[in-house]
């Protein structure tokens, strides 16, 4: 709430403006149902981006853990 733009983007509550309801979809089903991902293929990126995705930077690979992983190897 204290950034330049926030206000642009967020309530005073700090909930989205604009969106009223926002549903969970899950990554393997984004990518199977949106992008035409096999489900195994879906599994296997979602296993590589779910760690790159993370919301705390700390918990985050690094850029040389990411090449180390099964997905980027087949």
């Amino acid at each position: 709430t204290s950034g330049t733009r926030s206000k642009d983007y967020f309530n005073r509550y700090g909930d989205l403006k604009r969106v009223k309801r926002m549903r969970f979809w899950p990554l393997e089903r984004v990518l199977v149902e949106r992008y035409g991902f096999t489900e195994p293929d879906a599994k296997g990126l979602a296993d590589f981006l779910r760690p790159i995705l993370d919301f705390d930077p700390e918990n985050r690979p690094t850029a040389a853990e990411c090449l180390k992983h099964a997905w980027l190897n087949n």
